[in-house]
């Protein structure tokens, strides 16, 4: 793994207990048949041999994740009422499927969208098994990883080409409960005093592809207004209507995954429909709101113009 923008080795894994916000999180209906029980973790990461930490992806520590997910939730964060413009925005973080970097890619975007008066609502989705023992699951978690990474070749359309049997389940199931996340959100719009017609659902990297999944097989009730892949993957070969939601594209050039970016666009455009598509000359992959100093700094604020482009900022709250 000695290639531009490859995925450090997690090296260290210390046991932690749920935040504080799990105790608002709405329960959703799918219910996985994992027997190991959900396990929060505070994640610390290394450098394979041989690897520039100049062109590494993002993996630093301790961060927090969550692994064995069996049973979905919706976190709900919600703006200051005077700020809050009645747009929505559903988060799913990343974390190849076997787990979700919940913090960086979760409620660290939900707070940085409650600023801009979006609420948030970040998505706990189901992921393939791992050991309920740490270090077990640590070691498994790397190797299903960098088998992944291993099977990245040019040209690859679809994150489906790249997933193993257990972490193609997963993305089903996921992609499901992202459907009834924004079938919920939508449904139960008037007691957060929002507009149904202003919900976008955003991920990164895997939960990227399942935010492209939801868009790609919604109905009316499922159907996001925006969606937003950033470092993300196409889930599978689905075909693209020409009345799927507006897209906003983000990666870095020197990512391992970077040319899956294209493949949304072209995919989108091939549709007739709308999307916009920034490939920053560097950052790696994962960086989330991290300010590196380099080129994927700049995607949160590409995204802030799109955002008010696009009626999710700067308008009246919802009377």
């Amino acid at each position: 793994m000695t290639q531009a923008g490859a995925l450090p080795i997690l090296e260290r894994i210390t046991s932690t207990k749920p935040p504080e916000v799990e105790r608002v999180a709405v329960k959703l209906s799918g219910r996985s048949a994992n027997q190991a029980p959900e396990a929060w973790d505070l994640m610390e990461g290394g450098l394979p041999p041989g690897v520039d930490a100049a062109t590494t992806g993002n993996f630093g520590g301790p961060e927090l994740w969550v692994r064995n997910v069996s049973q979905p939730t919706l976190e709900p964060f919600l703006p200051d009422a005077g700020k809050a413009t009645g747009a929505a925005m559903l988060v799913v973080p990343g974390g190849g499927l076997l787990g979700l970097a919940i913090d960086r890619e979760g409620f660290a975007v939900a707070r940085w969208l409650n600023q801009r008066g979006i609420a948030a609502f970040v998505l706990k989705y189901r992921v393939a098994a791992l050991p309920a023992d740490p270090k077990e699951a640590l070691s498994e978690l790397n190797r299903r990883i960098g088998e992944m990474v291993r099977q990245i070749r040019p040209g690859s359309a679809t994150e489906n080409e790249i997933l193993l049997p257990l972490q193609r389940e997963a993305m089903a199931a996921a992609q499901q409960d992202g459907l009834e996340a924004m079938r919920y959100v939508r449904a139960h719009a008037a007691q957060w005093r929002l507009s149904p017609r202003r919900i976008g659902i955003m991920g990164f990297s895997s939960g990227a592809a399942i935010a492209v999944g939801v868009a790609l097989k919604a109905d009316a009730a499922s159907r996001p207004d925006l969606v937003v892949p950033i470092y993300g993957l196409m889930p599978d070969a689905t075909p693209v209507p020409a009345t799927v939601a507006p897209a906003f594209i983000a990666a870095a050039g020197d990512d391992f995954a970077a040319s899956f970016s294209f493949n949304i666009y072209n995919a989108w455009r091939a549709a007739g429909a709308t999307a916009e598509l920034h490939i920053l000359e560097n950052g790696g992959h994962d960086f989330g709101l991290l300010h590196q100093g380099k080129s994927s700094d700049q995607w949160p604020e590409l995204f802030n113009h799109w955002l008010a482009a696009h009626g999710f900022e700067m308008t009246p709250p919802v009377k």
